[in-house]
């Protein structure tokens, strides 16, 4: 694993690269005690920490891929909007040249 939190991955003939989400521990707890809560409220279920921590982090490598490629594509468009923007104002910023008299002689 390299400073840009990526995995390479051979998945058949493929590479793929995995960015790996690190959750601060705080905040991972926080969702554990969640996903214990729900399972409890909707399916009466008690499922312990270690239980709650194992569909965390499958959750995550299921959903964070599309999670992930829908927000670069998000930022994709606001991207594309934004160049758009300075396009027109850079074409704004351009200098015409003068009109010219153009005469013409009739021989």
């Amino acid at each position: 694993m390299g400073k840009d939190n990526k995995v390479q991955t051979n998945l058949s003939s493929e590479v793929y690269n995995v960015i790996v989400l690190k959750i601060p521990r705080e905040y991972k707890h926080s969702l554990v005690n969640e996903i214990q809560s729900y399972f409890e409220t909707e399916r009466s279920e008690k499922i312990g920490d270690l239980a709650a921590e194992n569909f965390l982090e499958f959750m995550i490598k299921q959903l964070g891929p599309v999670i992930y490629n829908q927000a670069i594509k998000d930022c994709r468009a606001v991207v594309m909007q934004q160049m758009e923007r300075v396009e027109d104002e850079i074409y704004a910023l351009e200098q015409r040249p003068a009109p010219t008299e153009v005469q013409f002689k009739l021989d």
